[in-house]
């Protein structure tokens, strides 16, 4: 069943601390893309998902930014 909209950005932003989580929240967005066949949003959450978790265990992440590419 899809998130509602927003739902996922909301979960990124909440996240954001938490390296596991943080990874997580890209890989339903990355899924999101590829069901909605926006290969630009695919292309920018296969990025994100490889930099999401070492940036969040390292604390620099961008606080309060939904994820989106």
């Amino acid at each position: 069943m899809p998130l509602p909209p927003g739902a996922a950005e909301r979960g990124h932003i909440l996240s954001q601390p938490w390296p596991w989580r943080h990874t997580v929240t890209h890989a339903v967005m990355l899924g999101r893309a590829l069901r909605e066949r926006d290969v630009a949003e695919a292309v920018g959450q296969v990025v994100r998902l490889a930099v999401a978790g070492p940036g969040s265990a390292v604390g620099r992440y961008p606080e309060g930014n939904t994820g989106r590419a």
